[in-house]
């Protein structure tokens, strides 16, 4: 279930830590971060969404292309199409979205938080540093100024967290709640994905009902 909801949030700072001497295993955390969705699949999620008294009750399907392209589609009620969004090329684009919502939160709010979450990291330097509570944080240098930091405990590269830093401030953050088995899924998925984004003062909680391989997804007409 993806839940939105306006929040007010003062700017929380973060220090990503101290870089790991030993760097050689910052593959195996990339795989860990990335790797557990299949590149050519669709994702069926539960969706609710808060915003400024609004509500809407949704089915979402992520589709996650091979490239690291991937489209976002929430259905409502009878099965119309109520947001169509992508990635392609590096970029986000709203294909739709409902004429009564202001453009800002979901052109660069959620596009960027589905991108954190589920996009590619390959592209990006990344390093290991040390964290609070013996964790491990594989951090991506995105930009100059924006870092993508993911938590992980346990020697089996459980993931716990994540945030993306900007200008050394904590802009969005999600913690990564038990693991579980879904069908058409090689791994176990997070069975709760809590994120807030401080930037644009919203939470989204994620739950995962299944994952289909598909060679060419489809889910209306219209793609």
């Amino acid at each position: 279930m993806v839940v939105l909801s306006l929040t007010g949030c003062a700017p929380r700072y973060y220090d990503p830590g101290e870089r790991l001497v030993n760097q050689e295993s910052v593959g195996e955390y990339l795989f860990a971060v990335q790797g557990v969705y299949p590149r050519n699949c669709r994702l069926t999620q539960r969706v609710l969404v808060h915003f400024r008294g609004g509500e809407f009750d949704m089915i979402g399907y992520l589709f996650l292309r091979p490239e690291g392209e991937w489209s976002a589609v929430a259905l409502g009620d009878m099965g119309i199409e109520l947001f169509h969004l992508r990635w392609t090329n590096g970029q986000g684009e709203v294909i739709r979205q409902p004429e009564s919502m202001p453009p800002g939160p979901i052109r660069d709010g959620v596009i960027a938080d589905i991108q954190h979450l589920f996009g590619r990291k390959h592209a990006h330097p990344a390093y290991l540093t040390q964290q609070a509570r013996g964790r491990v944080g594989l951090v991506l240098q995105i930009s100059q100024d924006v870092l993508e930091v993911y938590d992980f405990v346990g020697r089996g590269k459980e993931l716990a967290g994540s945030r993306t830093i900007a200008d050394g401030v904590i802009v969005r953050e999600a913690t990564f709640e038990g693991a579980a088995m879904y069908s058409g899924a090689a791994d176990p998925l997070s069975k709760r994905i809590v994120l807030h984004n401080y930037e644009w003062g919203y939470s989204m909680e994620v739950e995962p009902l299944s994952v289909e391989l598909a060679d060419q997804p489809q889910h209306t007409s219209e793609d």
